[in-house]
């Protein structure tokens, strides 16, 4: 059974797994135990988020019969109970955001346009970016939503008035990306190469390069305090960096760093026998779905 997506609720101590099955699995992770399995009704899950406070789960996935849409699900953490059904997407939905204070909900779905949904009903806007979705990501400060806009541009949706969006232009080819944690700077990584990339979104300056030899990425995940950077790889492995602090810096004219500094990984693990999808960490334990 693929599992297809992966978050930590560190409030709770849990880790939830989205699963080929339709299933949502909360593992507690003291014990390892599964100790809830959400029948969500979807066929095949693909995305899903957790609202920061921890009360909330979203998922979503591949169409159904007989509206052939994709239906996004709001859970409690709690008690497991499904809460809403979101407006039905037309393709698959790939990936999910919870905004900061939990009152939006953006979903991206397969080659169609971003949608910022409103769980307290009414609200709704559309961000144009008809991609494959397979991120989306909230600055630590919640006021920016970053979408994947072409191969090289990120979109930066600002989620408060006057609600302004502005392209920010990479020099290479993006597959994921997310924010850096307690700073404006966003890590990205093309499918095609084994670094992944720290770029400054006020001149798309890159500040840093974090390289993993002739491993392939898939996927990544930044830790709370923005010190840790783990990527999955498409031949099972997981690597594993310390961001440096403080970081470097651009030069004076802020068009770029004053020397690219290369950061070697601290660790590589074989967890996995096929490509890693999704990869978390704990203080104690790194974990990783495919």
């Amino acid at each position: 059974m693929p599992v297809h997506e992966i978050r930590l609720v560190p409030q709770a101590n849990l880790l939830v797994a989205a699963a080929g099955d339709g299933h949502l699995y909360l593992i507690d992770t003291n014990s390892g135990q599964t100790i809830r399995k959400i029948e969500t009704g979807i066929p095949s899950l693909h995305a899903l988020s957790v609202s920061r406070d921890g009360t909330l789960l979203a998922t979503g996935g591949v169409t159904q019969l007989p509206a052939d849409r994709a239906v996004p699900h709001i859970y409690s953490v709690e008690t497991g109970r499904r809460l809403q059904q979101l407006p039905g997407q037309p393709t698959t939905i790939e990936s999910l955001e919870f905004s900061a204070d939990g009152n939006w909900l953006a979903v991206g779905s397969r080659y169609e346009n971003v949608q910022m949904i409103g769980l307290s009903g009414g609200q709704h806007r559309t961000l144009a970016a008809d991609r494959r979705h397979l991120w989306l990501s909230t600055s630590s400060d919640g006021r920016v939503l970053a979408v994947q806009k072409s191969s090289a541009q990120i979109l930066l949706a600002d989620l408060h008035p006057p609600f302004s969006e502005n392209l920010l232009q990479l020099p290479m080819n993006s597959s994921y990306a997310a924010w850096l944690p307690k700073s404006r700077d966003l890590l990205s990584v093309s499918q095609e190469e084994s670094t992944i990339r720290l770029f400054d979104t006020a001149s798309g300056a890159v500040k840093c390069e974090f390289v993993a030899g002739q491993l392939q990425i898939e996927a990544f995940y930044v830790s709370e305090d923005g010190l840790l950077l783990l990527a999955g790889t498409n031949s099972g492995e997981v690597v594993a960096w310390r961001v440096p602090v403080p970081l470097p810096e651009l030069s004076k004219n802020g068009s770029a760093a004053a020397e690219v500094v290369q950061i070697s990984p601290i660790g590589i693990w074989h967890l996995a026998t096929s490509a890693v999808t999704s990869v978390a960490a704990t203080h104690a334990s790194i974990y990783a779905s495919s």
